[in-house]
């Protein structure tokens, strides 16, 4: 499973945001690095989202960036009694397999701020070199369809 974070336009966060970021959601003209810092987080994450090893984040439908993500961590929110979290990750360079793979296919559409879908080809818990393989082979074989 990966876990995909779904992402409106980009919009300001007032001086309260317990992350210390100015804005969230999706910017044409930020880094990779910066989208994922500014939307990792403050979501409802529960202990399920310890088994996956990747996240994405999604505009519009589409996946546009993928991270391993190698935990999460308590985030307050003072005007909630709930508990929310942010991913502790990276985010994968171009050339990543697993990235390569990911980034441009299209995610169901629904309310949620993330959902979880099926990892097409089966990379959590793989190594590195076993998903590099994976990738390599079925690439090019994988409908669309199975990644909703």
């Amino acid at each position: 499973m990966v876990v995909n974070i779904r992402l409106a336009d980009r919009f300001d966060m007032d001086s309260t945001d317990t992350m210390g970021r100015t804005w969230a959601g999706w910017d044409p003209n930020a880094t990779e690095k910066e989208l994922w810092e500014n939307n990792r987080g403050r979501h409802g994450f529960g202990v399920r989202v310890l088994e996956e090893q990747f996240a994405s984040l999604s505009y519009q439908g589409t996946i546009r960036l993928v991270a391993r993500i190698s935990g999460r961590e308590e985030m307050p929110k003072p005007e909630s009694t709930q508990r929310k979290w942010a991913l502790i990750g990276e985010v994968l360079p171009q050339g990543d397999p697993v990235r390569d793979a990911l980034v441009g296919q299209p995610v169901a559409p629904g309310r949620n701020s993330f959902i979880y879908f099926d990892d097409p080809f089966g990379f959590s818990g793989a190594s590195s070199a076993v998903a590099s393989a994976a990738v390599s082979y079925t690439h090019l074989t994988l409908p669309t369809s199975d990644l909703v």
